[in-house]
């Protein structure tokens, strides 16, 4: 087996500006989630909670995971 080469300085820079970025995405991404779930929490308590929307056969499904994640019956 042979020795593994050092890596250069401009792979190293190279490296370290690529994570940067991709912290930077990650953090960007985390605040655009976060504001619009904001949003949408707030569009909710406008609107009452989703029981009150009218359901469809494909809502049904999010009508009980909603009843079930507020603890109604």
């Amino acid at each position: 087996m042979g020795r593994v080469p050092q890596p250069t300085l401009a792979q190293v820079h190279l490296f370290t500006v690529i994570n940067w970025a991709l912290l930077v995405d990650a953090l960007l991404g985390v605040a655009v989630l976060r504001g619009r779930w904001r949003q949408a929490l707030a569009l909710e308590r406008q609107a009452g909670p989703l029981a009150q929307l009218p359901s469809g056969p494909s809502l049904r499904w999010l009508d009980a995971w909603h009843n079930l994640s507020t603890g109604r019956d």
